[in-house]
């Protein structure tokens, strides 16, 4: 991150902003999750993708109840696609899988509920 890590750490605050998380409680699973860092990414791209998973997971339990673990946690990560470059993340909704994978309208409402997570604005 270097120079840009004051900029890579306010764009993960802007993610969790639009998404009504809260960054504190995303810093600690990203401590509890990663305690050795991920292979490549740097902590703001850790923080990205977790901001960006627990919002998805948080959506997506509302409407996959057969793929919810015990422990309360979302298991299949296919249905969506994480970048967590801080210079242009992203969270692309993996629609062909979806429609692949689950009755139509089950999938509508999978990808209607996957649009709600929300992308920062940069000034």
């Amino acid at each position: 991150m270097g120079n840009n890590e004051s900029t890579d750490i306010t764009i993960f605050r802007q993610i969790c902003e639009v998404n009504d998380l809260n960054p504190e409680m995303i810093m600690e699973e990203v401590e509890a999750r990663f305690a050795e860092k991920a292979a490549g990414d740097t902590k703001a791209e850790l923080l990205i993708r977790t901001a960006f998973e627990h919002k998805a997971n948080q959506l997506l339990e509302s409407v996959i109840q057969e793929h919810i673990a015990e422990d309360g946690s979302y298991t299949q990560r296919s249905e969506y696609k994480i970048d967590a470059d801080p210079v242009a993340p992203s969270f692309l909704i993996n629609e062909d899988y979806i429609r692949s994978s689950y009755g139509d309208a089950e999938a509508e409402r999978i990808i209607e509920v996957l649009g709600q997570v929300k992308l920062p604005i940069r000034a």
